[in-house]
């Protein structure tokens, strides 16, 4: 799992500042935007991830560096979203952590 720069109680906090209909606008662009770069299943994230790194799908597979792979894509997934979510509703870098975090359900 992406590891989230800051703590669950900043994340609220962050939420305040955003009000519920933009709040929903911006949850309906991230479902949209992990639609289209997000894998939907384990085949499609061993592409993709075999893809972001320049090597065949047996040489991933195959890594014993498997894991950190799958998550240094991961990651790169959620710096672009991070980026979209702060560059175009014009959210904080904490408001977009926010908005993913609790798009994951990983808020309270």
């Amino acid at each position: 799992m992406v590891k989230i720069p800051y703590s669950e109680i900043e994340l609220k906090i962050a939420l305040l500042g955003i009000d519920e209909a933009k709040f929903k606008e911006i949850g309906e662009e991230l479902k949209k935007e992990l639609e289209t770069i997000g894998p939907n299943n384990q085949a499609e994230l061993n592409q993709k991830t075999a893809e972001y790194h320049g090597i065949t799908l047996e040489t991933l597979i195959n890594s014993p560096n498997y894991g950190k792979l799958c998550e240094k894509y991961q990651e790169y997934v959620f710096e672009i979203i991070i980026k979209k979510l702060t560059n175009s509703p014009g959210l904080t870098k904490k408001q977009a952590w926010g908005v993913v975090a609790a798009g994951l359900g990983l808020l309270d």
